[in-house]
């Protein structure tokens, strides 16, 4: 009996909720969009995403209310195969930093778009891993 409760609880998805002090303190803008379409381009490693604007959120009472109603849910942890696609009506919250986060009801995805490092170093640091782990795979 011990067991199966166990089993019960350890199924239970992993949940976050927002941080409403974080995200009033990082906030710029507040978008609810529908129809958003991301589209790779190889000529620069970027993506393009598209989306229709049903309203925008600019107003510090407006985006503190919103907040601070999102920060109410519960997000919870898929298992399995992740949504391929950012679908039905979503919200993007931008930062203050210019970084933006694209949240739907089945998947998030959060952009950065001023930082990145140099391409030598990055691939150097993945290969010293990749490396140590083909190593410690192999023996």
């Amino acid at each position: 009996m011990l067991f199966l409760i166990f089993m019960l609880l350890g199924c239970s998805s992993p949940t976050f909720k927002y941080n409403n002090e974080d995200l009033r303190n990082n906030i710029e803008n507040i978008k609810i969009v529908d129809d958003v379409n991301k589209e790779f381009i190889e000529e620069n490693d970027t993506y393009k995403i598209d989306y229709q604007v049903l309203t925008s959120l600019d107003e510090i009472d407006k985006i503190n209310d919103f907040i601070y109603d999102l920060s109410k849910l519960e997000f919870k942890q898929l298992y399995g195969d992740p949504e391929r696609q950012l679908n039905g009506r979503c919200i993007i919250l931008t930062y203050e930093n210019g970084d933006y986060e694209i949240i739907c009801q089945r998947k998030m995805e959060k952009y950065n778009i001023n930082n990145y490092c140099d391409l030598d170093d990055f691939n150097k640091l993945i290969d010293k891993y990749l490396n140590n782990f083909m190593i410690n795979f192999i023996f």
